[in-house]
């Protein structure tokens, strides 16, 4: 099972959790959000039909997202998700802004469980 944090829920990161749920062979560790809750995170899961519904058991249960029994952490704090970078391999960034990216070149460090990201992910590359 590969391990992804996403930071922002946008197109992007509403449709790489929502595949996370559906295949079983990826498993989303941390989600970073800013301006919705997780109550309308639930929402656009169960009835979102643009960024397609996703057919799982999805509730809220101590501000943690749950998929079909699967505890996923959210947060809004940039800081709080940095402190968890070491569980996951990769990072799902659907940032845009300036601010962002340099928020972004602290999360796209190499994950200290790997060797190196390239040796075990060589197709993964993140534009600067």
């Amino acid at each position: 099972v590969v391990k992804f944090g996403v930071n922002r829920f946008g197109y992007i990161g509403h449709l790489v959790t929502g595949a996370s749920f559906i295949s079983g062979k990826v498993a989303i560790i941390a989600i970073r959000i800013l301006f919705i809750n997780i109550n309308y995170m639930i929402y656009m899961f169960q009835y979102d039909y643009t960024h397609s519904k996703i057919h799982s058991t999805v509730k809220a249960e101590n501000q943690k997202l749950v998929t079909n029994g699967k505890v996923n952490t959210i947060f809004q704090d940039q800081d709080e998700m940095l402190m968890l970078s070491m569980l996951w391999s990769l990072l799902v960034s659907s940032a845009r802004t300036q601010e962002q990216k340099r928020g972004l070149q602290l999360l796209r460090s190499p994950c200290p469980n790997l060797a190196s990201d390239t040796e075990h992910h060589p197709s993964v590359s993140i534009p600067d």
